[in-house]
């Protein structure tokens, strides 16, 4: 079993947590949870075999009750407008893919032109961040939590993924990363 207890008391009791995994492994890390206040949260686990290692996230929706793997159509479970969201996903879908024209697909005119090296870093997402709307209705922003696989620098941080309502009708685009 992997290394992974949760508590409901403030920490006076402790018990295991499952997580889904099913693969033989060696041993295994779990970090330190990341849960917020509505209960939406990740953990990274490390499973160690021989010949190597296997890093995978994992997300909860109940505080920590349950765990299942990330999948970017978490997204579509946040609250926001529905279209905005599944543009987010399939900008994230893409971006993982590295697939530049499907980013280009769900961007505003010009927004790849600067971007494309970017992708090569070989983004992994594993967690969202619920979206934030400073521009009232017309645009959200969705924090995407990350790990690049570079080779000489790879790290973690979130992705702010950006979009706007479009005036000629409903489509969203995504027109800003921070």
């Amino acid at each position: 079993m992997l290394p992974l207890f949760r508590t409901t008391d403030g920490g006076v009791t402790w018990k295991p947590q499952r997580l889904p995994y099913s693969r033989g492994y060696t041993y295994g890390t779990a970090y330190l949870p990341l849960i917020n206040d509505k209960g939406r949260g990740s953990v990274k686990a490390d499973f160690v075999s021989e010949p190597g290692k296997e890093t995978v996230y994992y997300e909860t929706l109940d505080g920590g009750a349950s765990w299942h793997s990330f999948d970017t159509a978490s997204i579509l479970k946040l609250d926001g407008d529905a279209e905005a969201l599944r543009t987010v996903k399939r900008f994230a879908d893409a971006w993982t893919a590295k697939d530049k024209n499907g980013v280009e697909e769900v961007s505003s005119t010009g927004f790849t032109d600067n971007v494309p090296y970017r992708m090569e870093n070989g983004y992994r997402f594993y967690g969202v961040l619920p979206p934030s709307s400073g521009g009232g209705e017309l645009e959200t922003c969705v924090g995407l939590m990350y790990r690049t696989e570079a080779k000489i620098e790879p790290s973690e941080g979130t992705m702010a993924v950006c979009v706007k309502k479009q005036p000629e009708g409903k489509a969203w685009r995504v027109y800003m990363l921070d």
